[in-house]
C-alpha cells in the first residue's frame, strides 16, 4: 500500500519517539518537524507511544524494534526506511537519527544545508514515501574541521555532517576523551606531582623552574622508562575514561615540543628503540592495561587509546626498519594492539595547498606507510594553509578530495583539518567548510561541482561572480607561483602552518583592482535583483565579508614602513590617506562581523588594524615631499600651484 505522508497538505502521520529522548533525537525530531513545516504547512505531532496512527519512527523506539529491519550500514551510518506504510529512522550511533531525518528530508523536500544562516527547502504539497530505502556509511566516520567551526558552532556543524572543534558532540560531551597534548597538562599536573616527584619529569633547559606553580606544562615532557610515573599515569587515565563515559578515543599525547627526557634510562632505551619507539612502547603499555581494565570492568564499551606521530616533537618517524624490502617494527613488542590507534599530524608537510598525494609531499605518505607496519588504526590532523596568512590563503580547495581519498583508503577513521576556526579569518571560508565535510561524507563529490552548488545556495544572484572570484584569486597565485620558480628557480611552498613569508611583489595592485572589480558585479548583480530588501542586505554583506581578504593584502602589502623616497618610487604604496579610509572600513566590518581575529596567529583585529594606522602615519612622510617636488617642478615651468 501507498504511504502517503502528506497529501493536499495534510498528514495522517505523527512522529514517534522513545519514551525516553535525549540531545540527538529531539534534535533529530525538531528538525524534521521544523523543515515539513517550511516545505508543506504542515505541522507534525509528537509522540512516545501510538495507538493505530501512521508514524515516522525516530531512533530506537519500541515500534522500531518490533519491525525487525535487517540493515548493514558501517560505522556512523544510517537507514531511512518504509516498511508496512510506517517510516524507520535511525543509525549506528548517536547521531544516527539526525543523519537518518537529512536523508529524507534531502530526498523529499530538497533539503539543503549550506551555511548556518542559509538552509534550502523547497515547497512541497504532496510528499510520497512508498518504497523509501535510504542505507548509507560515511566515507570518513568521525569527520571534524577546525576552519570556519570553533568550539559551540554545535548546530553548525551537524548541519553539515561533522563534529565541531575536536569532536565535540551536539550533546556537549565528546567523542574525543582525550585529544592533542596531554600527558603533563592534564593527566600528570607538575603542581600535583613534582615536589614529590621530580623524576617523573624532563623541563626543557631554558624554561626550567624550582617552583612547581610557575612551571610550564608544555615545556616539559614525561619520563617514560620511570615505572612509577607509569603506574599514576595508568590510574589518572582511568579516572578519565570513568568520566568521559560516552568518548571512545583517549589520545595521550605528548607536550608540544621537541624535547624527550635526557636521563639516563630513557636514552638507553631510546639507543634501541628510537625516541617514537620510546614513545610508542608507553603507549602499548598504557593500551594493555586499560583493554584488561575494560574487560573487567565495562565489557561492552570501545576505548582506543592513542599516541601522536607528531612531527614538531620526535614521535612523527615511525620506528621501524626494512627486512627483505619490506617495513618491520625496531622491535616486535612496539606492534600495536588492537586497541591502540597512532594520530598521525604532518605539520610540516612540504605544501599545504596540495594533497598528501602530490609528489611534493611524498615524504608524507612515505612515513604514513612507515606506521603501518606498527599499527592499524589511524586518525589524522593534516594542516590547511598558513594560519598568518589564512586570509589569503585561496588555492587550498582542490586538495580536499584527494587527501580525503588517500586517509579513507589507508583506514584513517577519523579526520581533522586544523587551520583558523574564526568567523572571516579564512578567505571564502563557509565554501571551504561546505566543500570538505561534504566530501567527508560522501567521497565520491566532484569539487567543481561543490563549490558551483555552495555559490548557487549562498550567494544565489551573485553566485557566477563568487565562483569567478574564486578562480582567478585560484589562477592568480597558481601563476605567481610559477612565475615565482622561474625567477628565483625555487619552488614557493606553503610549507609549515605557521609560515607567513611570501615572495616579494607575490600581491599586485592590479590582481586587487581586478578581484575588487568581480565582487563589485556581484554586488551590482544583487543590487539589480528582484529580491527583497532584506534578502539583498543579507548577500550585499555576504560580499563584504570576502571583500576583507583584499582589504587585508592592501593593508599588509602596500602600506609600507619607508621614508626613503627613492624606495617608494621602486614600490607600489598607498598615500597615507587611502590606507586610513581602508583601516576605517576594515574596523568597521569587524565590528559588523564580529571578527575575532583577521588572522590565526594575530592579536586583537583592533590592535592589527591600529598597527596599520601607525605605519601609515610614521611612514608616509615621503608622500608629502613628492608632492612638494612635483608642485616645485610645476613653479620652475611657470605653473601655478
Amino acid at each position: 500500500m501507498a504511504c502517503k505522508f502528506i497529501e493536499n497538505k495534510k498528514s495522517e502521520y505523527v512522529v514517534l519517539v522513545p519514551q525516553k529522548t535525549d540531545t540527538f533525537i529531539d534534535f533529530a525530531v525538531k528538525t524534521l518537524v521544523d523543515a515539513i513545516y517550511k516545505s508543506t504547512g504542515v505541522k507534525l505531532d509528537t509522540k512516545s507511544k501510538v495507538c493505530g496512527e501512521k508514524f515516522i519512527s525516530i531512533g530506537e523506539t519500541d515500534e522500531k524494534k518490533k519491525a525487525n529491519i535487517v540493515c548493514s550500514y558501517g560505522r556512523d551510518g544510517y537507514k531511512a526506511v518504509e516498511k508496512d506504510r510506517n517510516v524507520y529512522l535511525f543509525g549506528q550511533s548517536d547521531y544516527g537519527p539526525i543523519w537518518a531525518v537529512y536523508g529524507l528530508l534531502e530526498k523529499t523536500v530538497g533539503y539543503k544545508f549550506f551555511a548556518i544562516d542559509e538552509i534550502k527547502i523547497e515547497k512541497r504539497e504532496q510528499i510520497d514515501l512508498t518504497g523509501l530505502d535510504i542505507e548509507y556509511t560515511p566515507s570518513i566516520p568521525n569527520r571534524c574541521s577546525g576552519f570556519g567551526l570553533a568550539k559551540f558552532d554545535l548546530a553548525y556543524a551537524t548541519g553539515l555532517k561533522a563534529y565541531a572543534w575536536y569532536g565535540q558532540r551536539l550533546d556537549e560531551k565528546y567523542y574525543w576523551g582525550l585529544w592533542a597534548h596531554n600527558q603533563v597538562n592534564k593527566i600528570l599536573p607538575p603542581k600535583k606531582y613534582f615536589k614529590d616527584h621530580p623524576e617523573w619529569y624532563h623541563q626543557m633547559e631554558r624554561f626550567k623552574k624550582d617552583d612547581p606553580n610557575e612551571m610550564l606544562p608544555d615545556k616539559m615532557q614525561l619520563c617514560y622508562s620511570n615505572q612509577e610515573m607509569r603506574d599514576e599515569f595508568f590510574k589518572n587515565l582511568i579516572e578519565i575514561i570513568k568520566k568521559e563515559e560516552k568518548a571512545t578515543y583517549f589520545l595521550i599525547g605528548h607536550e608540544d615540543n621537541a624535547e624527550y627526557c635526557a636521563c639516563e634510562n630513557c636514552r638507553k632505551i631510546a639507543q634501541k628503540l628510537t625516541q617514537s619507539g620510546l614513545h610508542m612502547d608507553f603507549i602499548n603499555d598504557m593500551a594493555r592495561r586499560v583493554e584488561k581494565w575494560r574487560k573487567q570492568n565495562a565489557p561492552s564499551r570501545e576505548i582506543a587509546i592513542g599516541g601522536l606521530a607528531y612531527e614538531v616533537g620526535l614521535s612523527y618517524e615511525a620506528p621501524v626498519k626494512e627486512e627483505n624490502g619490506k617495513y618491520v617494527p625496531i622491535s616486535p613488542e612496539l606492534k600495536a594492539g588492537g586497541n591502540v590507534f597512532m594520530f598521525f599530524c604532518p605539520i610540516s608537510a612540504p605544501e599545504h595547498s596540495r594533497p598528501v598525494t602530490d609528489e611534493v609531499n611524498k615524504s608524507v605518505t612515505d612515513n604514513l606507510d612507515k606506521w603501518k607496519a606498527i599499527c592499524s588504526r589511524f586518525g589524522v590532523q593534516v594542516y590547511y594553509g598558513s594560519f598568518r596568512r589564512a586570509l589569503e590563503f585561496v588555492d587550498g580547495i582542490y586538495r580536499f578530495k584527494p587527501e580525503i581519498e588517500y586517509y579513507k583508503n589507508a583506514g584513517v577513521d577519523s579526520f581533522y583539518m586544523e587551520a583558523p576556526s574564526y568567523k572571516g579569518s579564512i578567505s571564502l571560508q563557509a565554501m571551504s567548510l561546505y566543500v570538505l565535510t561534504s566530501l567527508e561524507w560522501d567521497i565520491t563529490k566532484d569539487t567543481d561541482e561543490l563549490i558551483k552548488e555552495f555559490c548557487d545556495g549562498y550567494y544565489k544572484v551573485a553566485s557566477n561572480y563568487i565562483q569567478e572570484y574564486h578562480r582567478y584569486m585560484y589562477d592568480y597565485c597558481k601563476k605567481v607561483r610559477a612565475r615565482t620558480e622561474y625567477l628565483t628557480g625555487e619552488k614557493f611552498y606553503y610549507g609549515m602552518c605557521l609560515t607567513d613569508t611570501v615572495p616579494q611583489g607575490f600581491w599586485s595592485l592590479n590582481a586587487v583592482y581586478e578581484a575588487s572589480l568581480i565582487l563589485d558585479n556581484a554586488d551590482k548583480a544583487i543590487e539589480d535583483s528582484d529580491l527583497s530588501k532584506e534578502q539583498k542586505d543579507i548577500l550585499h554583506d555576504r560580499i563584504e565579508l570576502e571583500r576583507m581578504t583584499l582589504l587585508h593584502i592592501q593593508l599588509e602589502y602596500f602600506n609600507r614602513e619607508t621614508n626613503n623616497y627613492d624606495e617608494l618610487r621602486s614600490v607600489n604604496t598607498y598615500p597615507k590617506e587611502k590606507v586610513l579610509k581602508l583601516c576605517d572600513r576594515m574596523e568597521k566590518d569587524v565590528k559588523k562581523f564580529n571578527i575575532i581575529r583577521l588572522n590565526g596567529d594575530s592579536p586583537d583585529p583592533i590592535e592589527t588594524i591600529n598597527g596599520w594606522r601607525k605605519r601609515a602615519e610614521n611612514a608616509h612622510r615621503s608622500w608629502e615631499n613628492r608632492i612638494r617636488e612635483s608642485r616645485k617642478k610645476f613653479n620652475n615651468f611657470g605653473g601655478k600651484a
